[in-house]
């Protein structure tokens, strides 16, 4: 069980507080990661996905983002993952608040209130806007 899956009324009440502010992660002057958060939208944008998998890969090695031996994560379609996180776009979307992750200013995955769902609107029933081309190419990479 997941955070997301679990209780994610508890993760929405505290990215609520979150009101505004930028992060930008940088190496030898090169954009990693950038977190923008304004009222009620948080954007994750992967700029550099090679050093954001090594920067990964130590919580790999300590079991933290591994799954657990009762349910192996490699063994799920993207569209199972998905499904797994539906409860949550629900809830972002009752809360008004949107989760963007983008690759390289790319929407990759967007839930809650500002999805545009088409495609995964049908087949998953829920909030979630995802381009599944790009998924598979993401977790390809991170792997």
């Amino acid at each position: 069980m997941s955070l997301l899956t679990g209780r994610p009324e508890r993760l929405i009440h505290a990215l609520k507080r979150l009101k505004s502010g930028s992060l930008s992660v940088k190496s030898k002057g090169t954009d990693i990661v950038k977190i923008s958060v304004a009222t009620n939208e948080i954007i994750i944008d992967l700029q550099n996905i090679e050093i954001v998998k090594d920067l990964l890969e130590p919580f790999r090695k300590l079991g933290v983002l591994s799954p657990g031996v009762e349910e192996k994560e490699e063994n799920k379609s993207v569209m199972e993952k998905l499904k797994m996180i539906k409860g949550f776009a629900e809830n972002l979307r009752e809360e008004r608040m949107t989760i963007s992750i983008r690759r390289m200013s790319e929407p990759v995955l967007v839930i809650g209130e500002r999805a545009n769902p088409r495609l995964s609107k049908l087949v998953l029933g829920s909030n979630i806007q995802a381009d599944i081309i790009k998924i598979l190419s993401l977790m390809r990479v991170l792997r």
